[in-house]
């Protein structure tokens, strides 16, 4: 017989997306993603193996995967999650 299954999710795979930031929109919340040549938002979400979202959030366009998921937003509501994958 198997053990029962964690309910918290072992791995997470990180994926982004850069928006154009309306004319309206502050500066103080948007950036410059270098990358994409894209100035405006971001936003960041974590999905389990199975493709299931366990969290999302914006940022500036500037802030990298790498950076988002260690501030600790994210990482606090992903919980016990070991290992990180991010898109390319």
């Amino acid at each position: 017989m198997c053990p029962p299954l964690s309910p918290d999710p072992t791995a997470a795979i990180v994926d982004s997306q850069s928006l154009r930031a309306a004319a309206n929109i502050p500066r103080s919340t948007s950036g410059w993603d270098a990358g994409k040549k894209v100035g405006g938002r971001k936003w960041h979400m974590v999905v389990e193996c199975l493709g299931l979202v366990l969290a999302v959030e914006v940022t500036a366009a500037s802030v990298p995967e790498r950076d988002a998921v260690s501030r600790g937003q994210l990482r606090a509501e992903i919980g016990g999650s070991s290992a990180f994958w991010p898109t390319a």
